[in-house]
């Protein structure tokens, strides 16, 4: 089993758990939990980036972790709050993992799409930069069941501007990709609720 599975695993684990819980007793359990880790206790972060409660809107971390600046630009450009980013991303201070159960799209090939969007922005939150290599893209395709062996090429190339690059070199997400992988992450959010 593969870090990435672990942290997938366990998440869905405790998702599970809480998932029944009144928010209060939820937070009690994630303090509890965290004095027992010998760690500070985090605390709900929901509110709009750019707010005071990150200290000014060129500082916003997820837990000990601080975000770059582009990754922060992206945020702050589609309006998007930590707890949306968080049902999609398990950020932590060395890590970023894509914990999404699923990716939107109704065909294989909207959802090879959706996984590429994905991989970008995994790259930016962790790397501040949007690059990422094919191999990536394809594992996160094949962990969640949209690889169509025989399409997969046609799959990918229907990014159009969305997708800078090629399989060789690497991907990066131009303007239009950032825009469309807030999409994305938005209404797996949304789903995730």
């Amino acid at each position: 089993m593969t870090a990435t599975t672990s942290l997938s695993a366990i998440h869905s684990q405790v998702f599970e758990l809480m998932e029944p819980l009144e928010s209060e007793d939820r937070h009690k359990i994630i303090a509890s939990v965290m004095a027992l880790l010998g760690e500070k206790p985090t605390s709900p972060t929901t509110q709009v980036v750019g707010s005071t409660s990150y200290g000014g809107e060129d500082d916003l971390s997820f837990g000990d972790r601080k975000i770059g600046r582009a990754a922060l630009r992206w945020i702050k450009q589609n309006q998007l709050d930590t707890n949306t980013i968080e049902q999609v991303f398990l950020i932590d201070q060395t890590s970023v993992e894509i914990i999404a159960a699923f990716v939107p799209g109704s065909t294989k090939k909207e959802q090879t799409c959706s996984a590429y969007l994905l991989t970008g922005i995994k790259a930016l939150i962790d790397k501040d930069d949007s690059n990422f290599t094919d191999t990536e893209a394809l594992s996160l395709c094949k962990l969640l069941g949209c690889y169509d062996k025989n399409n997969h090429s046609t799959n990918r190339s229907s990014l159009g501007n969305k997708v800078a690059g090629n399989r060789t070199s690497g991907f990066t997400l131009p303007q239009p990709g950032l825009k469309a992988a807030a999409e994305v992450v938005r209404q797996i959010a949304k789903n995730s609720q």
